[in-house]
């Protein structure tokens, strides 16, 4: 195995990756199906995952795409109240990532629409997906809102907002007096189109 690819999955494992049997190495970029068969009998990782029949207490295996689908239908939970161990239900979530999800969530005031979940750090597309089918956003009402005519300075803090373009937004309501609404703000020149209407489900006036 190439050194990058051995980077590569030591780099998706310390992100929260999980690999429950041995074909999930194939969701690693660049990880070919011809190199996966060479090194199959090494990998010291089940092929399939075992369950087990309440009935006559014998194991039953089960690919584990069967597994997930099966699990799909047994649990939701609402984005913006999850802990760590609902999303730690989801496949390819682990305790990192769950923690990661969570901080992210906080730093926002909450989540306002499911592509926010793709902002997070180390969380792929694919363990996206499986995210979505699970979770769901509860509306406006979950999520905190900056008090835009009354945060000082030092309070006014979002991961879309730049602090020197804060500082502005600031400077502005000083000079001309308490914003009415979002549409106010296009007039402070160093707030961007694209940030304001990202930060507009988050400001209250």
């Amino acid at each position: 195995m190439a050194r990058w690819m051995a980077e590569r999955i030591v780099k998706y494992r310390s992100k929260g990756g999980i690999f429950r049997k041995k074909e999930d190495l194939l969701r690693i970029y660049d990880f070919l199906e011809e190199q996966y068969r060479q090194l199959e009998a090494y990998i010291r990782l089940p092929a399939t995952t075992p369950l087990y029949s309440t009935s006559n207490a014998k194991p039953v295996f089960e690919t584990r795409s069967t597994l997930v689908k099966t699990e799909r239908t047994t649990f939701t939970f609402q984005l913006n109240e999850a802990d760590t161990t609902d999303f730690k239900k989801v496949y390819g979530i682990g305790s990192k990532l769950a923690l990661r999800i969570i901080k992210f969530r906080e730093n926002l005031g909450g989540f306002v629409n499911e592509n926010q979940l793709r902002e997070v750090w180390g969380l792929d597309s694919s363990v996206v997906q499986e995210l979505l089918k699970h979770g769901q956003l509860t509306g406006p009402g979950s999520v905190r809102k900056i008090k835009i005519n009354d945060v000082s300075l030092e309070q006014f803090r979002h991961p879309y907002l730049k602090p020197y373009v804060a500082k502005a937004i600031l400077a502005y309501r000083q000079q001309h007096g308490a914003f009415q609404s979002a549409a106010d703000l296009k007039a402070v020149k160093l707030l961007d189109e694209a940030t304001l209407k990202k930060l507009e489900p988050y400001l209250a006036f």
